[in-house]
């Protein structure tokens, strides 16, 4: 599995849909601050650009945000799965989710989206 610069990822900017996604912590040699990731830019005169760049720049931060939950999401059918009766162990599965995955699963999703 290939590794990536880890989580949590926070945007910097917003002016005409530019953006700045970084990595917060200490993610170099250096021991420095903020981790550059990725940029987006609004498009000048190109239809719905700003706001298809912001929606862009939520989407890339909160990757490692939804990597972790639908890891986690496996882990769990994961370990409630019979291989020998190809069936589901409901009860434990389902409190796990109920509990735990749903809850998180929808907090990412508003994130992605830019709900407050």
């Amino acid at each position: 599995m290939s590794k990536h610069t880890p989580g949590p990822w926070t945007l910097i900017g917003g002016k005409n849909g530019e953006w700045d996604i970084e990595a917060v912590g200490d993610h170099d040699a250096s021991g420095g601050g903020a981790w550059a990731i990725a940029q987006t830019f609004g498009a000048v005169g190109y239809g719905e650009g700003n706001i298809e760049s912001d929606a862009n720049a939520r989407l890339i931060s909160s990757a490692p945000d939804l990597l972790a939950v639908v890891q986690e999401a496996c882990a769990i059918f994961d370990m409630n799965y019979d291989a020998d009766v190809e069936y589901y162990s409901d009860d434990l599965a389902s409190d796990l989710w109920k509990d735990n995955i749903h809850e998180k699963l929808t907090a990412v999703l508003a994130k992605v989206m830019g709900a407050k």
